[in-house]
């Protein structure tokens, strides 16, 4: 949702996402931190189980990374 705001970690979000019948795509920008990240994977979409938990794990990785470049 462009412009909202994460209510999990109080930042502000820029997220797309999309797919079809064995794809999916997710885009997140974090303009709060100044960091990105895209997820393309096959599946399902949206309801391949696999989808929450990549999302969140790409948010761990970019955050990560982020604060190392600190």
């Amino acid at each position: 949702a462009p412009g909202s705001e994460d209510p999990e970690k109080n930042r502000d979000v820029i997220e797309h996402s999309g797919g079809d019948v064995g794809y999916g795509s997710f885009l997140s920008i974090i303009t709060s931190e100044d960091y990105a990240f895209v997820i393309l994977f096959n599946g399902y979409w949206p309801h391949d189980e696999a989808y929450h938990p990549l999302v969140r794990t790409g948010y761990e990785i970019a955050q990560k990374y982020a604060e190392e470049g600190e």
